[in-house]
């Protein structure tokens, strides 16, 4: 019925107090530990300074391995022609049927977080040590736009308004974009990114703003293609993992304990002023009737794993997944969704369907399951 592979890493992190401010430094091995908030952390010691002629702040291409198929994979797209999957040690796969799967030549072997596609044959994919690659086949080959392994830590998405506007987000509310398709990039500013906080998601939504999601609450919006962003106020107060548009104006993001929450309307929500702001005063709130003068809807779900990926399939269907191979859908429109049983064990990253079959990925690599 089931056949599966992915893989969650662990991560060493350092948590730095100063009052409420807290300075995160992270040395990460995998994308969803952060993400997923699985996470130990585990305090790291100092590091030496590298040498001048340290070949690890170089870019070293992927190797082909006979098993790449089985190692950890952290998102699947399907073109239209074509299923993509991305994971550890910079691996890249194409298939055109789901079945036999080809690695690709990849200039870099860092762990590579999330793919998006702008159409069928424009994509790019961001990883760890500051990763951003390119396609303009479909696939086929990929180029390095951006690399940045002295920084050393991970770009968790990204986003492209048109093949020339776009912006990648990462660790430690590091956020970069681009405005002449990846040939160059600068740093964004905003005090939304100076909390410092992971960002784990950016999408656009059906209006045309964007949106974007990451840890202890965060949340934000922007009505001008990125120039700027306000902060959101959030019902949760636990990290939200991925999101996914919902209708022309809303959006649905998920998390940790598997909290899911809607707003119909993400212009309409409340803001904050973001220099008064603690992470620590946000609280979760589950009364309908307080959600809903907020905006949000708290969408009931029979599971407590933290959710990390998924797909819309119907104006209002979605598929989750997560923790222990744990796998939810339901209608949105009525505020519920339903575990379905299956044979995963290992945690899974991202689904998608397609032909009436539901493609994962995971810490075991790429499994189907007949939907």
């Amino acid at each position: 019925m089931a056949r599966l592979h992915w893989a969650i890493r662990s991560e060493s992190s350092k948590l730095k107090t100063k009052g409420k401010n807290m300075q995160r430094s992270i040395s990460l091995t995998g994308w969803s530990s952060v993400l997923i908030g699985l996470c130990l952390l585990a305090p790291t010691g100092a590091q030496a300074e590298p040498e001048a002629d340290d070949r690890t702040l170089v870019p070293q291409p992927a190797e082909i391995m006979p098993k790449a198929i089985e190692s950890t994979l952290l998102d699947i797209h399907h073109t239209g022609e074509r299923f993509i999957v991305v994971g550890d040690r910079g691996h890249i796969l194409i298939s055109e049927d789901g079945q036999d799967w080809q690695q690709l030549e990849v200039p870099v072997r860092a762990m590579l977080n999330r793919l998006r596609m702008l159409n069928s044959k424009t994509g790019w994919v961001v990883g760890h040590d500051g990763t951003v690659l390119r396609t303009d086949d479909g696939g086929l080959s990929w180029t390095l736009q951006h690399f940045d392994a002295e920084w050393g830590k991970p770009f968790y998405d990204v986003l492209f308004l048109d093949e020339q506007n776009g912006m990648v987000i990462g660790a430690n509310g590091r956020a970069i974009r681009t405005r002449d398709g990846g040939s160059t990039w600068e740093e964004m500013e905003n005090p939304v990114f100076d909390l410092g906080l992971h960002l784990n998601v950016i999408l656009r939504l059906g209006d045309g703003s964007l949106f974007l999601a990451g840890e202890r609450s965060l949340l934000a919006r922007s009505s001008d293609n990125g120039e700027n962003w306000e902060l959101l106020t959030s019902p949760y107060s636990g990290s939200w993992f991925n999101a996914l548009p919902y209708g022309e104006t809303g959006m649905v993001a998920f998390g940790l304990r598997g909290n899911t929450y809607l707003a119909d309307n993400v212009a309409g929500l409340a803001t904050e002023n973001v220099e008064q702001w603690s992470e620590y005063d946000v609280t979760t709130q589950t009364d309908a009737d307080v959600l809903a003068p907020m905006g949000w809807r708290l969408i009931d779900n029979p599971v407590i794993q933290s959710l990390f990926g998924g797909s819309s399939f119907a104006p209002a269907s979605v598929v989750l997944v997560g923790v222990n191979g744990t796998i939810v859908r339901g209608d949105l429109d009525n505020n519920k969704l339903e575990k379905v049983p299956n044979e995963f064990d290992a945690p899974l990253s991202d689904a998608i369907l397609v032909n009436n079959k539901l493609y994962v990925v995971g810490r075991n690599g790429v499994g189907t399951f007949d939907w």
